[in-house]
Protein backbone atom coordinates (compact mmCIF):
# COMPACT_ATOMS: atom_id res chain seq x y z
CA UNK A 1 0.00 0.00 0.00
CA UNK A 2 1.72 3.40 -0.85
CA UNK A 3 2.13 5.93 1.97
CA UNK A 4 -0.75 8.03 0.57
CA UNK A 5 -3.31 4.90 0.31
CA UNK A 6 -5.14 3.90 -2.92
CA UNK A 7 -8.75 5.19 -3.77
CA UNK A 8 -11.27 3.59 -2.62
CA UNK A 9 -12.77 1.88 -5.86
CA UNK A 10 -9.66 1.20 -7.38
CA UNK A 11 -8.37 -1.22 -4.15
CA UNK A 12 -11.69 -2.91 -3.63
CA UNK A 13 -12.06 -3.72 -7.43
CA UNK A 14 -8.69 -4.84 -7.13
CA UNK A 15 -8.86 -6.97 -3.83
CA UNK A 16 -12.65 -8.46 -4.74
CA UNK A 17 -12.92 -8.81 -8.67
CA UNK A 18 -15.71 -6.34 -9.40
CA UNK A 19 -16.51 -2.74 -7.50
CA UNK A 20 -20.04 -4.13 -7.01
CA UNK A 21 -19.29 -7.34 -4.98
CA UNK A 22 -17.60 -5.18 -2.80
CA UNK A 23 -20.44 -3.29 -2.51
CA UNK A 24 -22.35 -6.68 -1.54
CA UNK A 25 -19.98 -7.11 1.02
CA UNK A 26 -20.19 -3.46 2.31
CA UNK A 27 -23.75 -4.14 2.47
CA UNK A 28 -23.72 -6.94 4.69
CA UNK A 29 -21.26 -5.28 6.94
CA UNK A 30 -23.49 -2.17 7.06
CA UNK A 31 -26.17 -4.83 7.88
CA UNK A 32 -24.65 -6.52 10.59
CA UNK A 33 -23.12 -3.17 11.94
CA UNK A 34 -27.12 -1.66 12.65
CA UNK A 35 -27.93 -4.79 14.26
CA UNK A 36 -25.12 -3.89 17.13
CA UNK A 37 -25.97 -0.15 17.05
CA UNK A 38 -23.08 1.03 14.83
CA UNK A 39 -23.13 2.74 11.50
CA UNK A 40 -21.10 2.04 8.64
CA UNK A 41 -20.48 4.69 6.16
CA UNK A 42 -19.01 3.03 3.22
CA UNK A 43 -20.51 5.97 1.17
CA UNK A 44 -18.32 8.12 2.76
CA UNK A 45 -15.27 6.36 1.86
CA UNK A 46 -12.84 7.80 -0.45
CA UNK A 47 -9.37 6.35 -0.05
CA UNK A 48 -8.16 3.46 1.63
CA UNK A 49 -5.70 4.42 3.66
CA UNK A 50 -2.08 2.78 4.39
CA UNK A 51 -2.75 2.07 8.01
CA UNK A 52 1.06 2.25 9.23
CA UNK A 53 0.79 6.11 10.38
CA UNK A 54 -1.89 4.97 12.69
CA UNK A 55 -0.21 2.28 14.21
CA UNK A 56 2.68 4.69 14.39
CA UNK A 57 0.11 7.11 16.78
CA UNK A 58 -1.32 3.75 18.12
CA UNK A 59 2.13 3.01 19.78
CA UNK A 60 2.64 6.45 21.09
CA UNK A 61 -0.59 6.62 22.41
CA UNK A 62 0.06 3.46 24.79
CA UNK A 63 3.45 5.16 25.98
CA UNK A 64 1.02 7.39 28.09
CA UNK A 65 -1.11 4.64 28.84
CA UNK A 66 -4.17 2.12 27.85
CA UNK A 67 -7.26 4.55 28.26
CA UNK A 68 -5.20 6.89 26.01
CA UNK A 69 -4.63 4.19 23.34
CA UNK A 70 -8.09 3.14 23.57
CA UNK A 71 -9.37 6.52 22.98
CA UNK A 72 -7.34 6.64 19.51
CA UNK A 73 -8.31 3.37 18.03
CA UNK A 74 -12.29 4.58 18.69
CA UNK A 75 -11.63 7.60 17.41
CA UNK A 76 -9.34 6.05 14.58
CA UNK A 77 -12.30 3.98 13.89
CA UNK A 78 -14.90 6.29 13.84
CA UNK A 79 -13.07 8.49 11.53
CA UNK A 80 -13.03 6.21 8.87
CA UNK A 81 -15.83 3.96 8.75
CA UNK A 82 -18.38 6.55 10.42
CA UNK A 83 -16.97 9.32 8.87
CA UNK A 84 -15.14 8.61 5.35
CA UNK A 85 -12.21 10.33 7.47
CA UNK A 86 -8.46 9.77 5.23
CA UNK A 87 -6.68 7.88 8.52
CA UNK A 88 -3.49 7.63 6.73
CA UNK A 89 -3.27 11.43 6.32
CA UNK A 90 -0.81 13.21 8.77
CA UNK A 91 -2.82 15.87 9.36
CA UNK A 92 -6.12 13.98 10.72
CA UNK A 93 -3.72 11.80 12.24
CA UNK A 94 -2.05 14.74 14.21
CA UNK A 95 -5.82 15.95 14.79
CA UNK A 96 -6.54 12.87 16.32
CA UNK A 97 -3.65 12.81 18.81
CA UNK A 98 -4.56 16.76 19.97
CA UNK A 99 -8.15 15.31 20.51
CA UNK A 100 -6.83 12.19 22.34
CA UNK A 101 -4.12 14.30 24.42
CA UNK A 102 -1.12 11.96 22.81
CA UNK A 103 2.26 14.35 23.27
CA UNK A 104 4.95 13.29 21.40
CA UNK A 105 6.69 12.84 18.20
CA UNK A 106 4.40 11.21 15.77
CA UNK A 107 7.74 11.06 12.94
CA UNK A 108 9.55 9.74 15.66
CA UNK A 109 11.92 7.03 14.05
CA UNK A 110 12.00 4.75 17.22
CA UNK A 111 7.89 4.26 17.10
CA UNK A 112 8.40 3.51 13.41
CA UNK A 113 11.10 0.92 14.11
CA UNK A 114 9.09 -0.71 16.82
CA UNK A 115 5.66 -0.93 14.31
CA UNK A 116 7.93 -2.31 11.45
CA UNK A 117 9.21 -4.99 13.91
CA UNK A 118 5.67 -6.17 14.98
CA UNK A 119 4.91 -6.19 11.38
CA UNK A 120 7.66 -8.52 10.83
CA UNK A 121 6.86 -10.56 13.71
CA UNK A 122 3.17 -10.93 12.65
CA UNK A 123 4.45 -12.37 9.54
CA UNK A 124 7.25 -14.34 10.40
CA UNK A 125 4.44 -15.81 12.35
CA UNK A 126 2.30 -16.55 9.40
CA UNK A 127 -0.35 -13.76 9.96
CA UNK A 128 -1.83 -12.41 6.64
CA UNK A 129 -5.17 -11.21 7.49
CA UNK A 130 -7.38 -9.06 9.81
CA UNK A 131 -8.81 -8.99 12.02
CA UNK A 132 -6.51 -11.53 13.93
CA UNK A 133 -7.78 -12.59 17.09
CA UNK A 134 -6.06 -14.99 19.60
CA UNK A 135 -6.82 -16.41 23.18
CA UNK A 136 -4.55 -17.36 25.62
CA UNK A 137 -1.78 -17.13 22.37
CA UNK A 138 -3.66 -19.26 20.43
CA UNK A 139 -5.17 -18.49 17.09
CA UNK A 140 -8.91 -18.06 16.81
CA UNK A 141 -9.61 -16.15 13.84
CA UNK A 142 -7.76 -14.86 11.09
CA UNK A 143 -9.76 -12.47 8.57
CA UNK A 144 -13.63 -11.24 9.56
CA UNK A 145 -15.45 -14.75 10.88
CA UNK A 146 -19.34 -14.60 11.19
CA UNK A 147 -20.21 -14.38 15.12
CA UNK A 148 -21.42 -18.17 15.06
CA UNK A 149 -17.31 -19.15 14.24
CA UNK A 150 -15.76 -17.41 16.62
CA UNK A 151 -18.24 -18.54 19.00
CA UNK A 152 -18.01 -21.87 18.16
CA UNK A 153 -13.91 -21.56 18.24
CA UNK A 154 -13.57 -20.10 21.89
CA UNK A 155 -16.07 -22.57 23.04
CA UNK A 156 -13.38 -25.08 21.83
CA UNK A 157 -10.74 -23.53 24.36
CA UNK A 158 -13.00 -24.38 27.46
CA UNK A 159 -13.31 -27.91 26.55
Amino acid sequence: MPAEGIGRREYRTAKFGTWEYSQQLDARVAENGRLAGIEFRFDRMERTPNTFRGHVLLAAALKQGLEVQNCVAERLFIGYFMNGEDTGDPDVLRAIAQECGVAGDLDDPELAASVRAEEKSARDAGVSGVPLMTYEGSLVSEGAAPEETLAARLREFSE
